[in-house]
């Protein structure tokens, strides 16, 4: 599954550093790179930082991150029939 907030994550960067990408995280920027490159598997603390740093709900960047689900809309079918 494609990471949405790595994709996020990358355009916010756009040609910012990785080294003051992530001084503004507050994560090592071998870290910060790592995981923006698909190196390392993302985690709830790096999925936070973002969605603080970005204005992000917490909720909304896991799911970007692919740790929640999806939030499922109205009318569709869910895995006990339909949505409400």
């Amino acid at each position: 599954m494609q990471n949405q907030l790595i994709d996020y994550l990358n355009s916010q960067r756009e040609k910012t550093s990785f080294r003051k990408f992530s001084k503004r995280l507050g994560i090592s920027h071998t870290y910060t790179t790592d995981m923006l490159n698909g190196k390392r598997p993302m985690t709830w603390t790096f999925a936070a930082r973002a969605a603080k740093e970005f204005g992000l709900e917490p909720a909304e960047a896991f799911r970007l991150a692919g740790l929640l689900p999806s939030v499922a809309e109205k009318g569709s079918v869910g895995a006990t029939g339909v949505i409400e």
